[in-house]
Parts: structure tokens; sequence; C-alpha cells
């Protein structure tokens, strides 16, 4: 029984460190949005002059008619992609943060925790599509801090027959979520917590944004002049 124990705070902890990584990444783009998302339009910029480039030089190879608005339609459509992550970008620049008073952070856990030991699906006895969305709702409310959503869906689950067990082999899926955190904590968005923390690597993460954009800026310029060149080319000829 305390290992099966072990193992329930263990799935929070793992809970809790994808939760404080989303911290660690809004505060990222806190610090460093507006050269994230300059960069990342830029590089969007660099890819849309380049993608129409590669399609030109194609018609003109086949000695096709290039229609400049299917081009302009085809880029669009490859780019669709990277103007989400750059609206995601802009999101996560923008949104606040916001620390919850100690009460009600400890309210948000003990909820969270027996919803945990409800429905986490490690712990089903099987994972029907209903009780994964509710799973999903209630991982999303607590990394939102909504303790209203988390009583509210408490609630919901109350009617539910409870489906959790004991699972075998405790001893194996503890190391395996032990594993899981140290992986996490290794990757983003757990190294932007050296940077945040350390002065000289926020410098030198500053200045490797800023040389990013000039890097882009050159390359962007370098195919926008083989696009004109190219063009003019065309109607030369």
């Amino acid at each position: 029984m305390k290992e099966y124990q072990r193992y329930i705070r263990l799935l929070l902890e793992q809970e809790d460190v994808l939760k404080q990584g989303k911290l660690y990444q809004l505060e990222y783009f806190h610090t460093f949005g507006e050269e994230v998302s300059r960069n990342y339009r830029l590089k969007m910029h660099q890819l849309q002059a380049q993608k129409t480039l590669e399609y030109y030089r194609s018609y003109l190879e086949e000695e096709k008619f290039v229609n400049e608005l299917m081009v302009e339609r085809k880029v669009k459509e490859e780019l669709k992609m990277y103007e989400l992550d750059l609206s995601e970008i802009t999101t996560l620049r923008d949104k606040s943060i916001s620390i919850l008073p100690p009460v009600i952070g400890s309210m948000l856990k003990d909820v969270f925790m027996r919803l945990l030991a409800r429905m986490h699906p490690e712990l089903q006895r099987k994972r029907d599509p209903e009780s994964l969305q509710m799973w999903h709702e209630i991982e999303e409310a607590y990394m939102m801090d909504d303790l209203s959503s988390l009583l509210a869906l408490e609630q919901e689950i109350s009617v539910f027959e409870n489906q959790s067990i004991q699972p075998i082999n405790v001893e194996e899926r503890i190391a395996r979520v032990e594993n899981q955190i140290r992986i996490l904590k290794g990757n983003y968005p757990y190294l932007f917590k050296k940077i945040l923390e350390d002065p000289s690597l926020k410098k030198a993460e500053k200045e490797k944004l800023e040389k990013e954009f000039s890097i882009l800026l050159g390359q962007m310029i370098q195919t926008q002049n083989c696009l004109e060149k190219l063009k003019s080319e065309d109607i030369a000829s």
C-alpha cells in the first residue's frame, strides 16, 4: 500500500513538473517574447520568399507560365503551421503570470490529488473516451489554476463508477515515472529556468537572438534579390 501511495504522489509530482515547466516557458516569453516573435516573423518572411523562389524556378525549368496568384496560395498553405506557431508565441508573450494565494493553491492541489486518484489514465481499469476526456479537462483546469472548474468536475465525476485500481508492477511504474520526471527536468522548458536565473545567460540569450535576427535578415534579402532577378529574367524572355 505504501508503494501505491508513493506512485500516486509521483504522478502528482509529474503533473506539477509539467505545470512548473509551463510557468518557466511563460516567464521566458515575457522576458524575450519581443525578440522571439520578431525573429519568428522574419523567419516566416524568409520561408515565404524561399518557397516562392522554388516554385518560380520549378515552373520556369518546365517552361510553364508562372501564375503568381497560384504560387501565393500554395506558399500560404505551406506556411499555415508557422502562422499557428507565431500565434502561440504571441499569446505566451502577452499572457499574464498569476500567483495564487497559498490557501487557494493548497485547496487546488488537494482537489486535484483526489481527482488524480480517481481519474488518472494510469490508474483506470479501462480507458474509455469519456474518462480520458474528463481527465484532460481535469488536467487543463489544474494547469490553469482553475479551482472552480476542478470543484465542478469533482461533482461531475461523483456519478461515475469508480474505475480506479491498484496497478500491478507498482515498482516498475514508479521507476518509469521517476525517469519521466528526470527527463522533463533536463529538457525545455526547464532549461529556460537556468537562463532566467543567471544574468550572464540572460545576456547571452539576448545576444543570440539578436545574431539570429541579423542572419535571418541577410538570408531574406538574398532570397528576395534572387527572386526579383528571376522575375525580371522571365519578363525579359
